[in-house]
């Protein structure tokens, strides 16, 4: 506020304390009406909670018995970022796994120490060399017991 806009108001009260006003009473009047919040939550309490029927809102019950309750971070980032698996990913984990790492590696845990993504072999899978299974005739019949059902 400037020094000009307070002195008009300054002038304003004086007037209406020459004219018989309370400046201060009107304040405290305007101060103790209700506001538009007000109303909404008035409003809110008598007509809608009322008719509502179902579950009761979260606020009313106990809620989760972990919220709250900080966890041990379970996950740390190459800058010494941690997560605790609790709510969404962050922003760093997610976008080393689009550079192609794994969320394994970043596990803090047993071995206390993490394998470098660069250093971390791939684990192929090798065909059978048996290949496919026999069906139960072919396998007895090469294995030189035969059943009177099934040999031709």
């Amino acid at each position: 506020m400037t020094p000009d806009e307070a002195r008009r108001v300054a002038r304003t009260f004086l007037t209406s304390v020459r004219l018989g006003g309370d400046p201060l009473a009107e304040r405290d009047a305007r101060r103790r009406a209700l506001s538009v919040a007000d109303l909404a939550d008035r409003f809110m309490r008598e007509h809608i909670e009322v008719k509502r029927r179902g579950r009761p809102p979260v606020s009313v019950g106990r809620g989760s018995a972990l919220k709250g309750r900080t966890v041990a971070p379970k996950y740390r980032g190459p800058n010494g970022e941690t997560w605790a698996s609790r709510g969404a990913m962050p922003r760093w984990l997610s976008a080393l796994i689009k550079e192609g790492h794994s969320v394994e590696e970043f596990l803090i845990g047993v071995g206390g120490k993490r394998k470098p993504a660069a250093a971390k072999k791939k684990i192929v899978k090798k065909k059978d060399a048996k290949g496919a299974r026999k069906p139960r005739a072919e396998r007895e019949r090469d294995q030189g017991r035969s059943y009177g059902c099934l040999s031709g």
